[in-house]
């Protein structure tokens, strides 16, 4: 017989893990939505079926005893585990439905212009969470993300996508402001739009790629926000440092145009980042080959 048979007082450890998380009976009792005596009896059972008190208490707080802080670690991670198992029915049961999430300038820019491609001829309901948070990706349900960072996901497969090169970018109907554009230098007199998130490099790095010396920056708008530095590039407040692939489109649609031919290479990537017991099924995969691919295409 299976050892999952033999396992006792699955309610009893539930309860333990609450108290231990939420620091006395009172308190569990409240987010169990149960009495504090169902708590305590709980507690009493586990604590006799080990044969060894769990909690102490010191002070009018519960101090967890050596056996309860062994046991902690282990319950949270059997309860992960039946969480992870149940997703994985549940997404065997809806095997149509693809939860992807990305930074809202990924999504609003490049994804969303070519989901149709992948969404033709196949079966499936695609759900964009576009969000700069690095979410839980079982307690949200997420089947996918792309995420522009090192690469280090703890927990998650992880896949390199490409890197994304940097270059200067205006409106030419309303730009330069003062002095034509003939070398990098000529940008020093001109509004610079600098993207301060921790993912982008900046100025510096590359007028230091374009052999110019000296830096006086005199931005005009810092944006922690890629698509809205490309809107204030095109509505012609500056020059922006932008990202290859979310300017494709305003670069072919001649919105704006790149001065110079310089790019450079930020440390952060794209990423395709998976919790492992959805990596294989059959909707990620063809998502992932679709991703690919497209990329590719440049």
């Amino acid at each position: 017989m299976s050892n999952i048979y033999q396992i006792r007082h699955i309610k009893a450890l539930q309860v333990f893990v609450a108290v231990c998380e939420t620091g006395g009976f009172t308190a569990a009792a409240s987010a169990l939505n149960v009495s504090q005596a169902a708590v305590s009896q709980q507690i009493r059972l586990l604590e006799d079926w080990l044969e060894t008190p769990l909690f102490l208490r010191q002070h009018h707080h519960l101090e967890p005893t050596p056996a309860a802080e062994a046991l902690l670690p282990l319950a949270r991670e059997g309860f992960s585990l039946i969480a992870r198992g149940m997703d994985q029915v549940k997404q065997r049961e809806d095997p149509h439905r693809l939860t992807v999430t990305a930074l809202p300038s990924f999504t609003s820019r490049w994804l969303v212009p070519r989901l149709g491609r992948f969404m033709a001829g196949r079966d499936i309901q695609v759900h964009l969470v576009p969000t700069d948070n690095l979410l839980d990706y079982d307690r949200n349900d997420i089947d996918v993300g792309i995420r522009l960072g090192s690469g280090n996901y703890p927990d998650l497969d992880t896949e390199f996508l490409c890197v994304d090169p940097l270059f200067p970018v205006y409106n030419p109907r309303q730009m330069p402001l003062n002095g034509k554009l003939t070398e990098p230098a000529d940008l020093l007199r001109q509004p610079l739009l600098i993207d301060n998130s921790p993912a982008v490099m900046g100025w510096e790095g590359w007028f230091e790629a374009a052999g110019v010396q000296e830096v006086p920056l005199r931005p005009v708008v810092m944006i922690t926000d890629a698509s809205m530095l490309i809107d204030a590039a095109v509505r012609g407040q500056g020059v922006a440092l932008a990202r290859d692939l979310l300017v494709q489109e305003e670069l072919e649609a001649g919105r704006l145009v790149a001065p110079f031919d310089i790019r450079v290479t930020p440390d952060f990537a794209y990423y395709l980042v998976t919790p492992p017991h959805k990596s294989r099924s059959p909707k990620v995969k063809a998502f992932s080959a679709w991703l690919r691919a497209e990329l590719a295409q440049g």
